[in-house]
């Protein structure tokens, strides 16, 4: 006869908190700001939804002021910061789940603090990289480095369009094609005069792609989950173009005989940025001169994700749980390096 089982363990405490739905809207939204609230409460719930259904696992959810109570979620405390909501959050759980935008460095200033206090596990990428890819010069300086393709001003000619972006922008927001150079160079003058960091970059035609992938902490080999084609549309307004992200067609372009090339594409990009962990995006054109062209990475989940088959993201989230030491599958002694930053 076999002796006692030993007592199960307590599931682990995992906090999910998405920057934009937890915010609640500002007085005054707008469509950009009403359609990136929405397109980050659909990544929360959805992601939210298959953290459910994994055993191990207790879930609290972050919402926002203007959301109805449900259960596993918890309202926030008047007058707390993002910040110092998330921080207390982190004392009370085992690990963190987080998804913000890059731009104003929200998402670099949780990672740290969350990083430094050392007591719950960080469910993403290192603080070094975040801030690398928050940067979509220093992306696309690393990515040169590493031989990779990207927009070459230096390269293109000057009566071609070119474009004008954040340099820490998100969804294509603020993003404009003008002309040729001399009326991008004009607007982002205007822009940085105003205080807006921007980058100016020859427009690259092609197919506007993104790659979906599972990295593991610690330099593992990235897998590659999904190519998606990416819905982009332009508007003209005012003399120049303006563009308009439609919805992301996840995995439409997994059976492409060029995908195993483009794994390792995306690997040679990943390795370029150390420290990269979790669920990364990568946008890209599929250029006819040069193949592909990479332009950005995002150091989270994205909203490829949502559309995702159920089985397929259920699956990823046991692999990408166990790469952090939790969940049903996750290794014993797993835990994550501490890393520096303003703890919390």
């Amino acid at each position: 006869m076999s002796g006692p089982h030993p007592p199960a363990a307590a599931p682990a405490r995992l906090w999910l908190h998405e920057a934009l739905s937890a915010a609640g809207l500002p007085a005054g939204a707008g469509p950009d700001e009403i359609a990136m609230q929405a397109e980050g409460r659909a990544m929360r719930d959805t992601l939210a939804a298959d953290l459910a259904t994994l055993p191990g696992l207790h879930l609290t959810l972050a919402l926002g002021p203007d959301e109805a109570p449900r259960p596993g979620g918890e309202a926030p405390q008047p007058g707390a910061t993002p910040l110092a909501r998330l921080c207390d959050a982190a004392r009370r759980h085992d690990a963190v789940w987080a998804i913000a935008p890059e731009c104003g460095g929200e998402l670099l200033a949780w990672a740290e603090a969350v990083a430094a206090a050392g007591r719950a596990r960080w469910i993403g990428s290192r603080p070094e990289a975040i801030r690398r890819a928050t940067s979509k010069g220093l992306t696309l300086a690393a990515w040169a480095a590493a031989g990779l393709h990207t927009p070459a001003p230096d390269q293109a000619p000057a009566d071609a369009p070119w474009i004008v972006k954040p340099e820490d922008g998100a969804g294509g927001l603020h993003t404009h094609r003008h002309p040729h150079r001399a009326a991008a160079e004009a607007e982002a003058a205007r822009r940085r005069a105003a205080g807006e960091a921007v980058r100016v970059e020859p427009w690259i035609a092609g197919e506007a792609l993104s790659f979906s992938l599972r990295v593991p902490p610690g330099g593992g080999a990235p897998e590659l989950l999904a190519c998606n084609r990416q819905r982009l549309h332009w508007r003209s307004a005012g003399g120049r173009d303006v563009a308009e992200l439609g919805p992301v067609d996840s995995g439409a372009l997994d059976a492409d005989p060029r995908r195993p090339a483009w794994a390792g594409w995306a690997a040679r990009a990943v390795a370029a940025l150390p420290g990269l962990a979790g669920f990364v995006g990568i946008d890209a054109v599929l250029s006819p001169q040069h193949g592909l062209v990479g332009l950005e990475l995002n150091p989270r989940l994205t909203s490829a994700y949502v559309s995702l088959p159920p089985a397929r993201r259920r699956a990823l989230l046991r692999a990408m749980l166990a790469d952090f030491g939790l969940g049903p599958e996750a290794l014993p002694g797993t835990r994550q390096p501490k890393a520096e930053g303003a703890a919390c």
